[in-house]
């Protein structure tokens, strides 16, 4: 019995935590809430649609499908009634002219836009691996922000490099001719070479983080027979 209980508990967990790895379609009910989505540096994708269009009917399950995907996690899937005051202003913004209309924006800028399906070519399928290939562009497109903390200390290396003066201290003319002159191409690399060592390392962690990530869920999804 006890052992029972635990694999039952193990299983609730194992299943929620499943589900917080999902993305999944937000729901935005205000411009407001959709300048804050947009500027927080996660990849967006945003559909257009309406009601009383066929082709946005089609779309709706593969799309659905592909927000709920753990795959991409990493980016927000947002869709906006053109019907509705919020997404008629938001269309008006990005000027989409009909629908169904998928806007993919990565680093608050607008990376690709896709306008209409050929409902007679056209299947869910590959419908929806149009959108995964185009969220996997999304992805790596995406360039990770380095902390605040460690712009201010590169901003405080480069200062270091600028000369300054100091009152009550005399300074030989000579002296002060060697010390104001530009310094070398080494040195101003120097800066530059480190902040692409902070990005690569920051890129790698995620990277890492990623794999680490879709590992748990494959031994996971081995472990249930899940396929």
């Amino acid at each position: 019995m006890c052992s029972y209980k635990k694999f039952k508990y193990a299983t609730i967990i194992l299943c929620a935590t499943i589900g917080s790895l999902h993305a999944k379609l937000i729901e935005i009910k205000s411009i407001q809430d959709f300048k804050t989505l947009r500027n927080s540096g996660q990849p967006l994708i945003i559909k257009f649609s309406s009601k009383t269009c066929p082709p946005c009917r089609f779309t709706k399950v593969p799309f659905d499908e592909v927000a709920e995907e753990s795959e991409f996690a990493t980016i927000s899937f947002a869709e906006f009634s053109t019907d509705t005051p919020t997404g008629d202003a938001i269309a008006n913004e990005y000027k989409v002219l009909g629908v169904p209309t998928f806007i993919y924006i990565v680093n608050g800028k607008v990376m690709k836009t896709v306008s209409g399906v050929d409902m007679t070519k056209e299947t869910k399928a590959t419908f929806k691996a149009g959108v995964q290939n185009l969220a996997r562009e999304l992805m790596k497109a995406q360039v990770p922000a380095a902390p605040q903390e460690l712009k201010k200390e590169v901003g405080m290396l480069e200062d270091i490099e600028k000369p300054e003066e100091i009152s009550g201290i005399e300074v030989d003319q000579e002296e002060e001719a060697v010390s104001m002159q530009p310094a070398p191409a080494e040195s101003r690399g120097i800066v530059a070479q480190l902040w692409g060592s902070i990005i690569g390392f920051f890129s790698f962690i995620w990277d890492a983080l990623k794999g680490a990530v879709k590992f748990v869920i494959d031994t996971i999804k081995g472990i249930f027979g899940i396929k």
